[in-house]
């Protein structure tokens, strides 16, 4: 196959009927254009307008029959509301926003190799120094709820790590399924910028006329002893802490999805449900509205990004504050990504489990966040940015011992 650019695999989060051990996505040669946005980050008025162009072009693409793949940045939410990008200085990957416009017949199936079971990579020790940063990151946000300008904000952190992502989309593919399987798995590339995503979240669904978005808030990691796993579970459903995070966030949701809906119609057909990955708990909750037909996609992404779930409420005050505090782009982290098109139609997941290559020789960043609230403990929070970062380090590992067997065989 010719070389991958954007492919998707994981199972039955993207809607597509996939096979275990496959993916769907697209070759470099099957694309017949790449939408790209770059964000200036000095003229707010010019980046909002450049993000509408964009998202508008996204639209027409799509109702005109098109699939486009890809990821929209973070900082398209901001843009859209005229508020500063954090850095004028381009993201980790690049673009703001990168699709890859194809005929939807182009999609093709393939089959993933299968790898050997590996220990995940180690934590760098240097990590670490990011913790006291972080913490009086919290300290600051903790800071502004107690006094009633904030309920709860996002705040993320980049890992740095050694290394380069490999070429071969199938090869990341086939490490994040099988060493930490998640729904919505992806790999992106953009000349020489990579990115492999091995995300939980449904950001945005839309189809026949209805939109849906399951935000995730809640977080314990798993246990190998069942006794101590049971433990964790119980825990994380009576956390009154976690429950009211995650409720903050439906009502945002509700709130982003109430803008392109008919009157009344959004509803919320699951609350607080208790889900398990392989390394980590969630709680997850499901918001779902009927869309009024004079909305095109354009429409449905300007009212819903940033996703809701790695933002704050609320959303605009919070925005501008883990901005100025993080002092960057976060680009397709805290994002989404996936497809839009044919017609009205997306299949977008949140951009989180993810590590991003820039192409520029400068390693890799695995960006982790938590969601802070009144009664957060800044230590405790950092010890889930950790749990959280434990999925990619499982799937880096078994691309280390792959690299390692083929240089020990001579190439």
């Amino acid at each position: 196959m010719a070389e991958s650019w954007c492919w998707l695999a994981g199972g039955a989060g993207w809607g597509v009927p996939l096979p275990p051990s496959s993916a769907l996505g697209l070759a470099e040669a099957d694309v017949r254009q790449t939408l790209r946005l770059r964000l200036g980050g000095r003229d707010p008025e010019a980046d909002r307008d450049a993000t509408l162009e964009f998202l508008q072009q996204a639209s027409e693409l799509a109702e005109a029959g098109a699939v486009l793949c890809g990821a929209l940045g973070h900082e398209l939410g901001p843009a859209l509301e005229r508020l500063p990008l954090g850095s004028t200085a381009p993201g980790p990957f690049g673009a703001d926003a990168v699709l890859h416009v194809a005929d939807p017949a182009a999609l093709q199936r393939v089959w993933l190799p299968q790898l050997d079971p590996a220990p995940p990579r180690p934590a760098p020790v240097k990590w670490q120094a990011a913790g006291p940063a972080f913490r009086r990151g919290v300290a600051a946000l903790l800071e502004d709820i107690g006094a009633g300008r904030l309920y709860q904000a996002n705040l993320t952190v980049a890992l740095a790590d050694a290394g380069a992502l490999p070429d071969d989309g199938a090869l990341v593919l086939a490490a994040i399924t099988q060493a930490h399987p998640a729904p919505f798995a992806a790999w992106l590339r953009d000349g020489d910028a990579r990115l492999g995503s091995g995300s939980m979240e449904s950001f945005l669904t839309v189809e026949g006329g209805v939109a849906s978005s399951r935000p995730i808030k809640g977080t314990r990691p798993r246990d190998p002893d069942p006794t101590r796993d049971a433990a964790a579970r119980r825990a994380l459903s009576s956390s009154a802490k976690e429950g009211a995070e995650n409720r903050m966030i439906v009502d945002m949701a509700r709130h982003d999805l109430g803008k392109v809906a008919t009157i009344g119609g959004v509803e919320v057909p699951a609350l607080l449900e208790l889900r398990g990955y392989r390394t980590i708990w969630h709680l997850e909750s499901e918001v779902r509205a009927r869309l009024h037909p004079d909305h095109d996609l354009a429409a449905i992404l300007a009212a819903t990004l940033a996703p809701a779930s790695v933002t704050g409420a609320p959303k605009i005050a919070a925005t501008r504050r883990y901005t100025a505090l993080e002092a960057r782009r976060r680009g397709p982290y805290c994002g989404a990504l996936g497809t839009l098109g044919p017609g009205r139609a997306a299949r977008l997941a949140v951009g989180i489990r993810m590590v991003l290559d820039g192409g520029r020789g400068g390693g890799l960043q695995i960006p982790v966040g938590a969601g802070i609230v009144a009664d957060s403990d800044p230590e405790q929070e950092w010890n889930e940015l950790l749990w959280k970062a434990r999925g990619s380090l499982a799937w880096l590992g078994r691309l280390d011992a792959l690299g390692a067997r083929k240089e020990a065989d001579g190439g």
